[in-house]
């Protein structure tokens, strides 16, 4: 079992950044050309890591399309989950529902705004559950139905809109929890869907199947920025600036870049055939990739100038606290007259590791105190194996 993490993952993907570490950013937003990015890949990893999407084993969730039967029940149980740990473990307690439910409605007319979505020239059947029965179905909470009715009116319209092919329920449903927790206003406070969860799990794990390369799925094809150091991605020549336009001869035109990089992903040792567009090359062509284990450190050390020893820490995964004893070893026998720890754009991560970490560097004391909610206290002691 995992242990508790600086942010705390649930499976509906909430994550809450306690100690005022936030969770990584997964993806970046604009794409500025690849020769910075290399170059950036060469000059600050870290932070080219972070703004970047590892290609990686990431098992698609199974989706409803949209217009087949639908399990109310099952399928805002996540809501219901995350409104619990919410009332249980959110800084400022209460917590109101009706501000949560007025995030749900917002996040859900977003989507739909999004989608092209008439809501007023939908016909009702008159067979049409009511908002109340169909908020009984979703088995909402006693003492939440009132404040969700007008969420569930708006939810039984779009049940008989037109977006077959579109979207799918498990979608909307996670519109409206995004919406749902970005109503309570904190920074630290956040939704991440299954696929950013997995994404975002990669730097904790230190290890992981794919093919190694970090991409940018935001462009109108997805697109290789680099691919790492002795990976199978570049062991089969792909390059920076690559444009993945097909893969396994399926057509990725108009394709969702996070969709595209799931039809890559695969087990160690099994193959896919990518078509490559590439600048200088008049056609498009194919590239063969032998998935496989990559391992992606979250420590690097080396000596500076004047016998100073720097330690760069990018996470606070499962391997880091093995990774930074090698790297305080290696650098201790080269008796250094200095020692600096780099945690710059560190994104978070195990809790428990962030304790190991510093009782590296302290003999004894408090490492930290975790609060809750509820306004009770943790405290975590430094560890003797410094």
């Amino acid at each position: 079992m995992k242990s508790r993490r600086i942010w705390i993952g649930l499976a509906a993907g909430i994550v809450f950044a306690s100690l005022c570490i936030c969770a990584a950013a997964i993806g970046f937003g604009a794409y500025y050309g690849f020769g910075d990015r290399v170059e950036a890949l060469i000059s600050d990893p870290v932070q080219v890591i972070e703004d970047s999407v590892v290609l990686a084993t990431e098992p698609s969730p199974t989706e409803t399309p949209f217009g087949a039967d639908i399990d109310l029940r099952s399928l805002f149980s996540p809501v219901w989950e995350a409104r619990n740990l919410l009332r249980e473990n959110f800084v400022e307690q209460p917590v109101d529902d009706a501000v949560l439910a007025q995030g749900a409605l917002d996040g859900l007319t977003t989507m739909l705004d999004e989608l092209g979505v008439d809501i007023e020239a939908i016909d009702l059947p008159t067979a049409a559950l009511s908002p109340q029965s169909l908020a009984e179905e979703a088995e909402t909470p006693d003492e939440a139905v009132n404040a969700f009715l007008p969420y569930f009116d708006l939810w039984g319209q779009v049940e008989y809109a037109n977006l077959e092919g579109l979207t799918s329920y498990e979608d909307l449903m996670r519109g409206s929890l995004s919406g749902m927790v970005a109503a309570l206003g904190d920074e630290h406070t956040s939704y991440l869907d299954p696929q950013q969860l997995q994404q975002a799990d990669l730097s904790l794990d230190g290890e992981y199947e794919g093919i190694g390369a970090w991409v940018d799925p935001t462009s109108e094809y997805l697109t290789i920025i680099a691919p790492m150091e002795g990976s199978p991605a570049e062991a089969a020549g792909l390059k920076p600036g690559d444009i993945v336009i097909a893969i396994d001869g399926d057509d990725m035109t108009g394709m969702d870049g996070n969709a595209v990089i799931s039809r890559i992903l695969g087990p160690a040792g099994s193959v896919v055939v990518l078509t490559i567009q590439r600048e200088v090359e008049e056609a498009p062509f194919d590239v063969s990739v032998e998935r496989a284990a990559i391992f992606v450190p979250s420590v690097v050390g080396e000596m500076l100038e004047e016998g100073i020893g720097y330690i760069q820490l990018t996470t606070f995964g499962i391997t880091t606290s093995a990774e930074l004893e090698n790297a305080i070893r290696d650098l201790l026998e080269q008796t250094p007259s200095g020692l600096i720890l780099d945690l710059r754009n560190n994104g978070g991560g195990y809790l428990q590791t962030s304790v190991e970490v510093s009782s590296q560097f302290l003999s004894e004391g408090i490492v930290l105190h975790e609060e809750f909610g509820d306004g009770s206290q943790q405290t975590y002691d430094v560890l003797n194996n410094g």
